[in-house]
Parts: structure tokens; C-alpha cells; sequence
């Protein structure tokens, strides 16, 4: 927050540094290695990092605006990292549906 600011643009950037403060751990249990994780997250992944801001803007912003992308993040990565997490998450989901298909047409023995 650069000093002399004043107005909407404050109460827009309290807004949007609370949003942080409400996603980052503050419960004791486990709290240190959360925010370690956490931390790691959102540096080393654009998606992570653009999500965290997206919803931090988004939310501090009104009307809703779409963030734009902050810092050194990449459209590119971003979409990379998302294609890699749905891929993922499709492929566990259709895993499990595969599995549970096999167990449910096994017949019983006796």
C-alpha cells in the first residue's frame, strides 16, 4: 500500500489484504507447516497464485472486475497448470469409477 492513499482505493486494498488474511492458516493446530505449504503453493504455482488474487480482487473490487494477471505470472503456465489439474482429477474420478464398476459387477461367490 503506498502511503498517501486515500478514499476507495484504501477501502478497496483493506478489503483486498483482508481476503489474504482470511485464506491464509490461523488456526494452532498445524498452523506453521499450513502456511509453509501454503507459501510454497503460491510461489511456485501461477495457477495457485492468480487464483489467490482473483479471489482477492474480485471480492475488494465493485463492480466485479476480472483480475488481470499479477507480477511475472503466465497465461500460458496458468492454463498449462489448470490442464494439468483437471487431467489429473478426470483421470482419479474415472479411476474410481472403473474400480467401484468392477467391484459392484463382481458376482458373490455364494
Amino acid at each position: 500500500m503506498a502511503p498517501g492513499t486515500k478514499g476507495s482505493e484504501l477501502l478497496r486494498l483493506l478489503k483486498h489484504e483482508a481476503r489474504h488474511r482470511f485464506l491464509s492458516p490461523t488456526s494452532k493446530l498445524f498452523q506453521a507447516e499450513r502456511a509453509a505449504l501454503k507459501a510454497k503453493g503460491y510461489w511456485r504455482s501461477d495457477l495457485l497464485r492468480w487464483g489467490e488474487e482473483a479471489i482477492a480482487e474480485g471480492s475488494a473490487a465493485y463492480p466485479f472486475k476480472y483480475p488481470e494477471l499479477y507480477g511475472n505470472l503466465s497465461k500460458g503456465r496458468i492454463v498449462a497448470e489448470a490442464a494439468a489439474y483437471l487431467a489429473f482429477v478426470g483421470g482419479a474420478a474415472y479411476g474410481t469409477y472403473k474400480v467401484t464398476e468392477q467391484i459392484v459387477e463382481q458376482p458373490d461367490d455364494q
